[in-house]
C-alpha cells in the first residue's frame, strides 16, 4: 500500500509525462486500491476460517473423549451387570452386597444416558454454532464488499461532478 501512496503522490504533481490521462490513472489507482482492501478481507476471512476450523477440531477431540467415556461406561456396566448375575445365585451371607451392586448398576446406567444426551446436544450445537459461523462470515462479506463498491461508486460520481464545468 506503501508503493501505491508513493505513485499517487508522483502522478498528483502536474506534468506532462505520462501517456494516460490523470482520470484514468486515478481510475487504476482506485481500483487497485479496492483490490487492496478485498485482499485483506478474503485473508481475514481465511485466519477466521482457520480459527474455526481449529475450534471445530477441538469439539471433534471432545466428542472423541466423551465417547470413549461412554465405551467405558457401556463396559462397566456390563461387568457390574455380570457381577450382579452371578452375585444372585450366592447365598443370602452376601445379600447386603447384591444391593450396593444394584445401585451402582443404576447410577452408571444414568450416567450412560447422561452422556448420551449430552452427546447429542453438542453434537447439534457444534453444527448449529458452525453453520451459524459460516453465515456470519459470508454475510459480512458481502456487506464490506457491497459497502465498498458503493462507496467506489459515489466517490467517482462526485469525482466527476466536480470536474464537470457546467456544474460549477
Amino acid at each position: 500500500m506503501n508503493k501505491l501512496q508513493e505513485i499517487k503522490a508522483r502522478i498528483s504533481k502536474p506534468t506532462d509525462q505520462y501517456w494516460m490521462d490523470k482520470e484514468h490513472i486515478d481510475f487504476l489507482i482506485d481500483r487497485t486500491e479496492l483490490s487492496v482492501k478485498q485482499q485483506e478481507i478474503i485473508e481475514e476471512n481465511k485466519r477466521q476460517q482457520e480459527v474455526t476450523v481449529h475450534q471445530f477440531r477441538q469439539a471433534q477431540e471432545e466428542i472423541q473423549r466423551l465417547n470413549g467415556e461412554l465405551k467405558q461406561a457401556h463396559e462397566k456396566s456390563g461387568n457390574l451387570l455380570g457381577e450382579w448375575r452371578r452375585a444372585e445365585t450366592q447365598t443370602a451371607k452376601i445379600s447386603d452386597q447384591l444391593m450396593d451392586m444394584k445401585v451402582m448398576l443404576r447410577m452408571e446406567q444414568g450416567k450412560v444416558q447422561w452422556q448420551k444426551a449430552k452427546n447429542g446436544q453438542l453434537k447439534e450445537a457444534l453444527t448449529f454454532m458452525r453453520m451459524r459461523q459460516i453465515t456470519q462470515k459470508n454475510l459480512k462479506t458481502a456487506h464490506q464488499l457491497s459497502t465498498l463498491t458503493e462507496d467506489r461508486s459515489q466517490e467517482k460520481h462526485w469525482r466527476v461532478m466536480r470536474n464537470d464545468p457546467f456544474t460549477s
